[in-house]
């Protein structure tokens, strides 16, 4: 197994394990998750360097949309806002679940189907009953024009993600069905 390969793999594993924790701990004593989740979505800034130095397929512009997204709603909110807040829990819910599922598909090659389905859900309920909502509060409160900011490119940034998703499923679940049929 080669340097790299090994290294994705033990680094996959990693989030896992991380994001297993993370969701459970989000429904048992979501003030320490708040610590994990930080350190978790901080590690996962080494996606985008993955993708910008071609170890994964992943397009670098996407992946540090995201990630950069989250990075800001943990700064604002981790620390700084009652985390028992059932926005807050669906949020991080919605990650959790999106993570786990995705880094077990990069570990271990399986639940294909899974890991292309599961945002259909997870990425709505995330977005919209979790990211959307939080930001909002926030801006009541404190008028932060980075809250507008971010509201204003939540509006064209969803659906150009979830398109891309959406895009993405159908071609590997395609590649998915012919590999079955021959």
């Amino acid at each position: 197994m080669k340097l790299k390969s090994l290294y994705l793999a033990l680094y996959n594993r990693v989030n896992v394990i991380g994001w297993l924790i993370i969701f459970f701990m989000n429904l048992t004593n979501p003030i320490q998750c708040c610590k994990i989740l930080t350190f978790f979505q901080l590690f996962m800034v080494m996606d985008v360097l993955h993708a910008i130095l071609k170890f994964t397929s992943s397009k670098p512009l996407i992946v540090f949309i995201q990630i950069a997204s989250r990075v800001y709603l943990i700064a604002i909110f981790a620390q700084n806002y009652p985390i028992y807040c059932i926005f807050w829990r669906l949020m991080v819910g919605a990650w959790a679940s999106a993570e786990v599922v995705r880094y077990q598909y990069y570990s271990f090659q399986t639940l294909k189907w899974l890991r292309y389905s599961a945002f259909l859900l997870l990425y709505p309920i995330g977005v919209f009953f979790g990211e959307i909502p939080l930001i909002y509060q926030h801006f009541q409160r404190q008028f932060n024009v980075l809250d507008l900011i971010a509201l204003l490119i939540y509006v064209p940034g969803f659906p150009l993600l979830f398109k891309h998703m959406l895009i993405a499923r159908k071609r590997v679940l395609k590649q998915r069905k012919q590999e079955q049929s021959q």
